[in-house]
C-alpha cells in the first residue's frame, strides 16, 4: 500500500481500510538434516551443518536459495535421545546457502541452509535443524533420511561426539577478558584480569577474582557504576513533547521510532524504575536516567545510531508506535506522570515527528491535537530526510486554520426519509468547535420518489404486492417450550411462490384473535423466505436472525394466520390439533416441500413436524427442530400400517360342521397408501350332535 523510495525493500504491506485476505498457511511443508550426519570434533571447535527445506511459494521461486524473512532456519544440539523441543537444546541461526544449485542436486524446489555449531563439552549429543513460518511461534523439526515426512525421531537425529582438545585449553591462558563491572546491592563489583583458567568437559573456563566496594553516601550502584539517586517526578513534572511514529524510506520502524520527554520542573528527577508503555500496555522499564531541570531525553527503539537515524539515545523501548494512533505513557510506581494518545484528527506524515508547541508544554494541554504540529527541522538526511528536534526544544507551531483548506469534501451518502430521497451536497460548511474539532454541515436536497419507494438512498420501482396464493405460510413454531420461552421464541415463515419479487410492505398479518402486525419494508425475491419472530435477540429466540418481528402470541391447540395485502387474503392457514394437525412441542409445523401451495397448506396431511435441529437443548429431549428461514425438506411418507389398524376381525362362520373364528389382530399390508388386513382363521370341529 506504500512504495518505498529505496525500492521494494522499503515497501509497506497491508490492506488499510479494505477487507483482509485469508492468512497463508504458516506450517513449513518439509525439511531434513542434509549433512554431515555423524560428527566427531574437539570441544570448543566450530562445525558447519547443512539442512534442506521446502516451502511452497518461497523455496520454489528459483533453483537457487531464496532468502525470505518469513522463513526462519536454525541448527541446534541437545542431549542424546532428548526431543528437540526440550529446553536443554541450544539453537543458533542458519541462513540460505548462497552456493546452492537445486538443479545440479536434483532438488530444484528445495533450498539448502547452512549454520555453525559451537561444539559443547566432552560427551555425546544429537543435532538437528528446525524451520518456522510464523516468527518462531511453531517449528518443524528435521532429522536425517526422510526428514520431517515421518516426524522427528531421536534415533534419526545427527550424532555429535565431542572429544577433548589435542592441547591444553588453558595454555596459553585465555582469561584476559573479565566481565564488566556489576552491582551487588549498593556495592560496585569489579573483576581482575588475568583470570584463573580451568578445564571442564574439554573447555576452558575462566574465574575472575571479584573486588567489592561500597558506593559513597547518596549514591547507588546501577549497571556497575555508582550514581547519584534523584527523586522520581511528580505528575506532570515530566511531559511528552515529541513523537516519531512513522520513520520511512531506509529507516526501519523497529529501530528508528522515538519519542521525547522534557523536565518542566526546577529540580533533577530520576526515571529509573519508571515505565513507558503504549495503548496495548506493552511496557518497557526505564533504566538509570536522570533529567536535569529543563532537560530533554529521547527514547529510541534502537540505541545504534546507524539504525535509528543518527540519534544518541538516552533510553530504549521495546514496543511499536502505531502510525494511525497509539498512546505513549510514562508512569512511576502507580502514579501516571504523563500520557499522550494520538490518532484521528492529529497531524501525521511519513518521516515527520509530531511536535508539541512550546506554549502547550503541559501534561493537560498536550492531550489536545491542536497543540501539536508536524516538525520542520531535518535531523537526518540519510537515507531520506526525516524531520524533528529529538533531544532539544521544539520551535513554535505555525498558526493553523482547521477550515483552510476546507476539509468538508466528503458529504454523507444519500439516505431515505420515508418515500423521499435525501442527498447531501458538498462542499460542506466548515466550523471549528472547542478550538480543535472540525464540524461539517452539508445542505440537504430532498426529492420525492416517483413510486414513493426509497431504499438505501435510492428511488426504486415498487415491486408488486402478492396476489392470492403467491406468498404462503410454510412453517410455524407455536410451542417452543423449555428452555425457550413462547414470548421470545415463537416464529413463522412465509415463502414467495411467484416468478418475480413481491413487496410485503403495507401488508398485514392477523391471527384468530384479530391481533395484527403491519409489515414494514420487506421484499421477497422469487423463492425467497421471510422469517417473522417474536424477538430479534439470538440469545433468547433460538439463535434466529429474523427478517421481521411480530408481537402477538401463537396459540398452541388451534390458531389462524392470515396474510392480507391491499384487502386481498393472499394466504390463510388454520391449525387445530383436534382435527389431525401434528402436536408440535419444540418442533415446527413444517409444510411438505412438494405441497407449497395456498390450497394444499390448508390440509393437515400436508404438514409434518420439523426434524432438523436449529437450537440444541441443554438436556436430552430439549432440542428445537425446524428450518427457520430455509426451504423445508420433504415430509416422511405416511405408513398406512402404523399403527396397525387391523383390529376388527370378521365374524365367526361355519364350514359344514367346522366352526371358523379369526385372530383378534390381523396382518397389515400397505397397498397404494391403504391398509389391507388379513386375519388368520382358527377352525374347530363341532362335537357329536352339534
Amino acid at each position: 500500500y506504500y512504495e518505498g523510495l529505496d525500492g521494494p525493500e522499503g515497501d509497506h504491506r497491508g490492506t488499510p481500510g479494505g477487507p483482509n485476505p485469508a492468512c497463508p498457511d504458516r506450517d513449513v511443508d518439509y525439511c531434513r538434516l542434509q549433512h554431515p550426519l555423524d560428527l566427531e570434533a574437539e570441544a570448543g571447535s566450530t562445525l558447519r551443518v547443512f539442512g534442506i527445506v521446502f516451502e511452497e511459494g518461497i523455496t520454489t521461486r528459483t533453483p537457487q536459495a531464496d532468502p525470505d524473512p518469513a522463513l526462519i532456519g536454525m541448527v541446534g544440539y541437545g542431549p542424546d535421545g532428548v526431543a528437540p523441543t526440550d529446553a536443554a537444546w541450544r539453537w543458533s541461526a542458519a541462513m540460505p546457502n548462497p552456493g546452492w544449485d537445486g538443479d545440479a542436486r536434483g532438488e530444484p524446489n528445495n533450498d539448502e541452509y547452512l549454520g555453525d555449531l559451537s561444539v559443547p563439552g566432552i560427551g555425546t549429543y544429537d543435532f538437528a535443524y528446525r524451520f518456522s513460518r510464523d516468527g518462531g511461534q511453531t517449528w518443524l523439526y528435521c532429522d536425517r533420511g526422510d526428514g520431517s515426512t515421518d516426524g522427528y525421531q531421536p534415533a534419526a537425529a545427527g550424532q555429535l561426539t565431542s572429544i577433548a582438545p589435542a592441547g591444553d585449553p588453558c595454555d596459553p591462558n585465555p582469561c584476559d577478558a573479565p566481565p564488566p563491572p556489576a552491582c551487588d546491592g549498593d556495592q560496585r563489583v569489579t573483576f581482575a584480569a588475568p583470570g584463573a583458567c580451568r578445564v571442564q568437559g574439554g573447555l576452558a573456563l575462566c574465574d575472575y577474582a571479584p573486588t567489592a566496594e561500597d558506593c559513597p553516601g547518596g549514591q547507588a550502584c546501577r549497571q556497575g557504576a555508582c550514581v547519584e539517586v534523584f527523586p522520581r517526578p511528580a505528575p506532570g513534572e515530566v511531559v511528552i513533547t515529541e513523537i516519531m511514529a512513522d520513520p520511512h524510506d531506509g529507516l526501519d520502524e523497529n529501530t528508528a521510532e522515538w519519542f521525547e520527554v522534557h523536565n518542566t520542573g526546577d529540580r533533577t528527577v530520576g526515571l529509573e524504575g519508571c515505565v513507558v508503555s503504549d495503548s496495548a500496555d506493552n511496557a518497557t522499564d526505564v533504566g538509570p536516567l536522570n533529567l536535569a531541570p529543563g532537560a530533554y531525553a529521547i527514547f529510541v527503539r534502537s540505541a545504534d545510531p546507524a539504525l535509528n537515524g543518527g540519534l544518541d539515545a538516552d533510553a530504549t523501548f521495546g514496543f511499536g508506535l502505531n502510525n494511525g494512533g497509539d498512546t505513549v505513557r510514562l508512569w512511576c510506581g502507580d502514579v501516571d506522570i504523563d500520557a499522550v494518545a494520538y490518532g484521528a484528527g492529529w497531524p501525521a506524515a511519513p518521516r515527520a515527528a509530531i511536535s508539541l508547541d512550546p506554549a502547550a508544554t503541559d501534561a493537560a494541554l498536550n492531550d489536545a491535537p491542536a497543540s501539536w504540529c508536524l516538525a520542520m527541522d531535518v535531523y537526518t538526511a540519510v537515507p531520506a530526510p526525516h524531520v524533528g528536534t529529538p533531544g532539544r526544544a521544539n520551535p513554535p507551531c505555525p498558526a493553523v486554520d482547521l477550515c483552510e483548506p476546507n476539509p468538508c469534501d466528503a458529504p454523507p451518502a444519500p439516505t431515505c426519509d420515508g418515500g423521499d430521497r435525501v442527498v447531501f451536497e458538498g462542499p460542506g460548511q466548515c466550523s471549528v468547535v472547542d478550538g480543535d474539532t472540525v464540524d461539517c454541515s452539508y445542505a440537504r436536497r430532498v426529492t420525492r420518489c416517483p413510486d414513493g419507494v426509497c431504499r438505501d438512498g435510492a428511488c426504486v420501482a415498487a415491486e408488486p404486492a402478492p396476489a392470492m396464493g403467491e406468498v404462503v405460510f410454510t412453517e410455524v413454531m407455536y410451542d417452543p417450550h423449555d428452555p425457550l420461552a413462547d414470548e421470545t421464541a415463537e416464529w413463522f415463515e412465509l415463502t414467495n411462490l411467484a416468478d418475480g419479487p413481491r413487496r410485503l410492505e403495507g401488508c398485514v398479518i392477523e391471527d384468530a384473535g384479530g391481533n395484527l402486525v403491519d409489515v414494514g419494508p420487506l421484499t421477497l425475491p422469487p423463492g425467497g423466505v421471510a422469517l417473522f419472530a417474536r424477538a430479534d435477540d439470538a440469545g433468547v429466540n433460538g439463535g434466529l436472525a429474523p427478517d421481521h418481528l411480530f408481537a402477538f402470541a401463537l396459540n398452541n391447540g388451534s390458531e389462524t394466520l392470515a396474510l392480507r395485502c391491499a384487502g386481498v387474503d393472499v394466504d390463510v392457514i388454520a391449525w387445530d390439533e383436534a382435527n389431525g394437525w401434528p402436536d408440535a412441542r419444540r418442533a415446527s409445523l413444517s409444510l411438505d416441500a412438494a405441497r407449497y401451495d395456498a390450497d394444499a397448506n390448508d390440509d393437515a396431511a400436508s404438514w409434518c413436524l420439523g426434524f432438523d435441529v436449529y437450537a440444541p437443548g441443554g438436556a436430552p429431549g430439549e432440542d428445537h427442530r425446524g428450518t427457520p428461514g430455509e426451504p423445508n425438506p420433504p415430509c416422511p411418507e405416511a405408513d398406512a400400517c402404523a399403527p396397525n389398524p387391523c383390529t376388527t376381525p370378521p365374524l365367526p362362520t361355519c364350514e359344514g360342521n367346522t366352526a371358523v373364528t379369526f385372530a383378534a389382530v390381523g396382518d397389515c399390508a400397505d397397498v397404494d397408501g391403504a391398509a389391507d388386513c388379513t386375519y388368520a382363521p382358527q377352525r374347530a370341529e363341532c362335537g357329536g350332535g352339534e
